[in-house]
């Protein structure tokens, strides 16, 4: 079953709307992850079937208890200028992080369709890398929690190594 696949607009002009697109699209792609832990055309889980419930637990949690749920695509969107300068979610640096995150997105949709396991279990990880990349810049400059990556890193880290 194929990922959703991020879309850099590249007309996008407004750094603050490309950082809200990103935000949307990882809060969706970890959301399509936990619902649809199902087989994909190569038979395998993106997440190990043993980790899978508490997977879902966890992010139904983080969902329901989370101030930062529903509220950090306007938030990403109001950072403030020397933050965003300190971090580099501006301009070239931070086209060239969301153009990773569309690589890999559509590197893991490649590797499906063409049936190799081992280059979609590497990237799936690589995709989960590269979001964050960009996604703990974004929650160091709000100067909140990292739940929230925490919980895509143990979604990373729970993903199948099995290899052909």
């Amino acid at each position: 079953m194929p990922i959703p696949e991020f879309e850099l607009n590249a007309d996008e002009t407004d750094d603050a709307v490309l950082r809200r697109d990103f935000v949307n699209y990882t809060m969706n792609l970890l959301n399509y992850i936990v619902a649809n832990n199902v087989e994909s055309n190569l038979q395998i889980t993106p997440v190990h079937s043993a980790l899978a419930t508490h997977m879902q637990n966890a992010w139904q949690e983080w969902q329901e208890t989370s101030p930062l749920f529903g509220n950090l695509p306007q938030l990403v969107q109001e950072i403030d200028n020397a933050a965003v300068m300190d971090h580099g979610l501006y301009g070239a640096q931070l086209r060239f992080k969301l153009a990773n995150v569309e690589w890999w997105s559509q590197q893991v949709n490649l590797a499906e369709q063409n049936l190799q396991t081992a280059m979609w279990i590497a990237n799936i990880w690589r995709l989960l890398e590269s979001i964050d990349t960009l996604l703990e810049s974004i929650l160091a400059a709000l100067g909140v929690g990292s739940a929230l990556t925490e919980i895509k890193d143990s979604i990373k880290n729970g993903t199948q190594l099995i290899l052909n």
